[in-house]
């Protein structure tokens, strides 16, 4: 529940304005929004899966600047997972929240999945 907490106030605190959306707001904890890529089957999670420790992926959103770091190693059963640390700063604030990618596949071949 703490981490589910955690992860509502970081979208909570990326919401941001937007005329052409439905519900008139938008939020820039959408990182796969922001960040170009090449439109393959889960491109999105391949791009995070392929961080190595201490590497991460950034975007600039309409108010706030986003980060993805991971920041550690643990294997989940036979899962290879990595821990990951967003994090949002805007002027005045800061929020962030833990986040799980695990790799489904206990051959090696990458198959990235976030478990958070």
């Amino acid at each position: 529940a703490e981490l589910e907490a955690e992860k509502a106030a970081f979208v909570e605190c990326s919401k941001v304005p937007c005329t052409a959306c439905e519900g008139g707001r938008s939020y820039d904890a959408w990182a796969q929004h922001f960040i170009r890529l090449d439109g393959s089957w889960k491109a999105w999670e391949k791009k995070v899966g392929a961080l190595e420790m201490g590497q991460s992926v950034t975007w600039q959103g309409q108010k706030s600047k986003g980060a993805i770091t991971v920041v550690g190693e643990t294997p989940v059963g036979a899962w290879s997972c990595k821990q990951l640390r967003w994090t949002l700063t805007r002027p005045g604030e800061k929020a962030e929240r833990p986040g799980l990618i695990c790799n489904a596949r206990p051959d090696g071949n990458p198959d990235w999945t976030f478990a958070f």
